[in-house]
């Protein structure tokens, strides 16, 4: 099939980058087109109905004050709420509150090295460290295994120490916040009436064919195959693991091969995070401590360590988190094998038999991101520095090809929505400069 019509930017993907830079393009005037592989808008942000409130599925905080995600939020009268942090950590048989662990943490953090003369994994920096209290060793561990979604001996010191130099630096960067809104309906409702014309769902992009004239895709639906899409510059904002893997579903050929984009992704790898959020009849939890309970942390040996309630709203749900290389092991395990081991790192927090939280449990939702082709993972980090890339990945090929996504983003930025999102509106300013 030939393409008739002629965009100026066909994006890939219909995520928080994708979205963002065709809102920025379109509301620009110029001829825009969105393909998307699934039937839905918001990529790796996805939210489910629920009697009381929302169940997210994938992102869940707004990571610090960034007005790029606050005024999206904001400009369609939703709200958030600031999430507390206060950690328990399971000690012996004890949940003790980490008072000083700011403090302690910054210790650490302090630490690395964001300009060493040779890289190392963060594996390597932490058996240099001596005189650090248990606990705090291992919620290290934990913050690196989930919230970066990071396998220790993968991650490079330095990226992690500039990531945290960054973040330091950015207003609200260390405050957490959530919407009390479904997160996805930001990005539903992100084109306006425009989302008609521009987006087009359960396109399956297979192939891009570029040269310095123009770009021409290829895209399969369930009806049609080889449907042929012609533009000026194409912006592609697939997560990084379908950029490096031969998903067979997912895979985009390209033609000529990215040969430069390659070789500087090899620098980056997939996160990977197992999350459940688990609604009790009661919450047990409340008991366990004079302190709030937000956050429950156990140390890395155990499968889901970290746990936190919705505070400060009150209901029922606690959430269980693993990340890193244990997230990756489960991609496989079915979603009931991986409530019970989350419920088994349970009892040993609450001391509360696995039996009786059988009994308590209404019910739990998950979702297997590793195993999502169109995602192949959670969310990207920087590995260790080996060589400098030929290739800047913030940079177009030719001026055709353009690379956007929360990979792409700053250090501080990368794994967020809003990192993806600012990548997403730095590419469509570039591309204006060449329309």
């Amino acid at each position: 099939m030939t393409a008739s019509k002629v965009y100026d930017v066909i994006i890939v993907g219909a995520g928080a980058a994708g979205l963002t830079c065709a809102r920025h393009l379109s509301d620009a005037g110029k001829k825009v087109c969105v393909l998307e592989a699934r039937d839905r808008v918001g990529g790796r942000i996805y939210s489910l109905p629920h009697d009381v409130e929302p169940v997210e599925l994938g992102a869940e905080f707004l990571h610090g004050v960034h007005p790029i995600l606050h005024d999206l939020i904001e400009e369609q009268r939703g709200s958030f709420v600031t999430a507390p942090e206060k950690h328990l950590f399971l000690k012996g048989r004890s949940l003790i509150p980490l008072k000083n662990f700011d403090k302690e943490f910054g210790k650490i953090i302090n630490k690395l090295n964001a300009n060493p003369k040779t890289d190392r994994s963060v594996a390597d920096f932490l058996k240099t460290l001596k005189n650090v209290p248990d606990e705090y060793r291992q919620s290290f561990i934990a913050y690196v295994e989930g919230f970066q979604g990071a396998d220790i001996e993968l991650i490079g010191e330095k990226s992690l120490a500039l990531a945290e130099q960054e973040d330091e630096g950015e207003i609200g960067g260390d405050g957490a916040f959530r919407p009390l809104q479904r997160y996805a309906s930001y990005f539903e409702n992100m084109l306006g009436k425009k989302a008609k014309q521009i987006l087009r769902l359960q396109h399956i992009v297979k192939k891009i064919e570029w040269s310095q004239r123009n770009v021409i895709i290829t895209a399969n639906t369930n009806e049609k195959k080889n449907i042929r899409f012609q533009a000026r510059h194409v912006v592609v904002t697939v997560p990084l693991a379908v950029l490096q893997n031969n998903q067979p579903l997912s895979r985009i050929e390209f033609a000529p091969a990215l040969t430069e984009i390659t070789e500087a992704l090899q620098g980056y790898h997939m996160g990977h995070v197992q999350r459940i959020i688990f609604e009790f009849k009661e919450r047990f939890w409340e008991k366990l401590s004079k302190e709030p309970v937000v956050f429950m942390r156990t140390g890395p040996e155990h499968y889901f360590p970290t746990w936190w309630t919705k505070k400060p709203i009150h209901n029922n749900i606690l959430i269980a988190w693993q990340g890193g290389p244990k997230a990756w092991e489960m991609a496989t395990w079915t979603a009931q094998e991986r409530a019970y081991k989350a419920l088994s790192t349970l009892s040993k927090i609450t001391r509360k038999s696995q039996s009786y939280l059988i009994e308590n449990l209404e019910a739990y939702y998950s979702y297997n991101w590793s195993r999502d082709p169109f995602s192949l993972g959670a969310y990207s980090y920087t590995g260790v520095e080996r060589k400098k890339s030929r290739h800047r990945i913030t940079e177009p090929l030719q001026e055709k090809i353009w690379l956007a996504g929360e990979a792409f983003a700053k250090r501080s930025a990368q794994g967020t929505v809003h990192g993806a999102m600012e990548t997403g509106k730095q590419v469509a300013v570039s591309i204006l400069k060449k329309l």
